[in-house]
């Protein structure tokens, strides 16, 4: 069977001039030399891609409280690293808990991975019995293996007849990999605070992973370590929150956690063990739970994709507001928000995690991960201000987005008027107040990590959206706006093509539009295509061209749209304006 190659192409007949947002910054100051020091009110220095300015005498380097921050400076690229080089990914996590889910609705051809959730080792509250539910005991997790519970629920979603996620996710060569932990396994947590600097017990757990992996024919794992608080039952008192990672008062850098460290050496073997498996963790996006993790990681990592949501609504002294906003949100525009508790934004996130962000009291600037390696995260779901969480829960009532469009339709275009951009979603009405993703943040999150260089996106959850073909459907959206984005910047969007496969085909293949001509050149192929046909669409065929060499050009005149060009070994999608 011959291959088909895929890459898309952008035709321009009428040219037009399109305005992007990029990383650019200042130019550095003199770098940084102790030996000038001491430094006296006024100097500045520029140090690790960061301008500084002193506040007064000081002898020591910068960062700290002598020190303010007048920026990232120099090449942007330098910074923060190389921009992502292919189609952004869309991430959709799928998890196993949603019964009433019609599988017959999922649709894989509009995101690049699916991850379904969860593995665990032992998650304490969804209808499991331990004997020993204390945390705090040297046997929590008695033995290295899966839940027999998690087990067959993954299992059940990934090949059962009703979901057959596995072979309709495989037809349409979308990636299929697991998660393994998440917001309530203790056990995962228990096993990395344990064993992070155990070898043989760290090579066990990898080796566990990469089984399951293995024996399902899947493509790859999903680190998620999430549970840093406190949960009386299992006997966990110790919140690891607000750790000290520098400061801008020049505090002394505690380190990660060793649970976050014990996730980095995992990362490393379960990449020695099979190198070529598709490997991601997710985190928290703001320093309270996110100075946690070991910026290692990124090392041995396909990516890394971040909570930009829950900025509100998850615990009880919440600002009212948006809970997954992109932009920066100006102080006390909602109620509760203040310095002491900011709404955070995607913005602030990604500067935190790329290392460009202001310090404040429990980190110096942040990590230092590449751009290219981080995705933003979409919530499918939004936060009712109205309503407390029931039980005494913290935080305040969950909505999936599909059920705040049932009792509201016109909620995808009602927009809060005081958030920059006013794309941010908010219904205020019948006493509820909810806040939300909608169709245009969502576009506005897939321009802004085309624009700004970074991986893609992260979706919690699919089950919790429109059917993907209604019209307001947030995946309808954000698959619709990487077409367009994808093809605006030239680069393979042929979801069946690998980003690591795009610079062989393209050295291979060549194809391009000018003066009402299509000119091709297959001189690099083995076997040269017989023939190239155009299709619409709708699968009609516009015209055939018998090729009698692997080089020469044939007439094209076509109205403006979309359309498929198909050869013997080649197929290409055209965008004709």
């Amino acid at each position: 069977m011959k291959r088909s190659i895929y890459f898309t192409m952008l035709l321009v007949i009428v040219t037009s001039v399109y305005g992007y947002g990029q990383y650019t910054f200042q130019d550095c100051y003199d770098a940084y030399n102790q030996e000038n020091a001491p430094f006296n009110q006024g100097d500045k220095a520029s140090l690790d891609g960061i301008n500084y300015e002193a506040k007064y005498w000081v002898d020591t380097p910068p960062p700290g409280e002598a020190w303010s921050n007048s920026g990232a400076c120099g090449d942007a690229s330098g910074v923060i690293g190389p921009e992502f080089a292919g189609k952004r990914r869309v991430i959709g996590y799928m998890p196993t808990w949603q019964e009433e889910y019609d599988f017959s609705t999922y649709d894989p051809s509009k995101i690049s991975h699916v991850i379904v959730s969860f593995l665990d080792f032992k998650a304490v509250d969804i209808g499991d019995v331990y004997d020993n539910m204390d945390y705090t005991s040297n046997d929590f997790v008695s033995e290295i293996k899966f839940s027999e519970k998690s087990v067959k629920d993954v299992d059940s979603v990934l090949t059962h007849s009703s979901t057959n996620l596995l072979s309709v996710s495989r037809a349409a060569n979308t990636k299929v990999m697991v998660a393994i932990g998440g917001a309530i396994d203790y056990g995962f947590l228990w096993l990395m605070n344990k064993y992070y600097d155990d070898d043989q017990k760290i090579t066990q757990i990898a080796q566990l992973m990469v089984d399951y992996v293995e024996s399902r024919g899947l493509d790859g794992i999903d680190l998620d370590m999430e549970c840093w608080w406190v949960d009386s039952n299992v006997n966990k008192t110790v919140e690891d929150g607000g750790r000290l990672r520098g400061s801008n008062f020049g505090g002394e850098d505690q380190g990660p956690h060793v649970a976050g460290i014990g996730i980095t050496r995992l990362a490393k073997k379960i990449k020695e063990l099979k190198p070529d498996i598709l490997l991601s963790s997710v985190v928290f996006g703001t320093a309270w739970y996110g100075n946690n993790y070991d910026e290692e990681m990124a090392d041995y990592l396909d990516w890394i994709g971040i909570f930009t949501y829950d900025f509100t609504g998850s615990w009880n002294e919440t600002p009212f507001g948006p809970h997954g906003a992109l932009r920066k949100l100006p102080l006390d525009t909602y109620t509760h928000q203040s310095a002491d508790n900011p709404i955070y934004s995607g913005e602030e996130v990604l500067e935190y995690w790329m290392g460009i962000a202001a310090p404040v009291w429990n980190h110096d600037g942040g990590f230092d991960i590449e751009r290219n390696k981080l995705c933003i995260g979409a919530p499918f779901y939004g936060y009712d201000f109205s309503t407390k969480k029931p039980n005494g829960g913290n935080g305040y009532e969950f909505e999936r987005y599909a059920d705040i469009v049932a009792k509201y339709p016109d909620a995808p275009t009602s927009y809060d008027p005081k958030s920059p951009g006013a794309f941010n979603g908010n219904i205020n009405q019948n006493g509820e107040d909810i806040y939300y993703e909608t169709p245009m943040r969502i576009r506005e999150k897939m321009k802004f990590v085309y624009d700004y260089g970074h991986q893609g996106i992260i979706i919690w959850e699919l089950t919790q959206d429109l059917n993907p073909e209604h019209q307001h459907s947030l995946l309808k959206h954000i698959a619709d706006e990487n077409e367009i984005q994808c093809a605006n910047a030239g680069l393979s969007c042929d979801a069946s093509l690998s980003v690591d496969t795009f610079d062989e085909v393209i050295k291979e293949v060549k194809l391009f539009f000018s003066n009402n001509a299509i000119h091709y050149d297959f001189s690099l192929l083995q076997n040269n295509p017989s023939s190239i046909e155009i299709f619409d669409l709708t699968g009609r065929k516009i015209k055939s061209e018998e090729i009698k060499s692997n080089k020469g050009s044939f007439s094209f005149n076509t109205t403006t749209g979309i359309y498929v060009v198909k050869g013997t070994n080649v197929s290409k999608l055209i965008h004709v304006y």
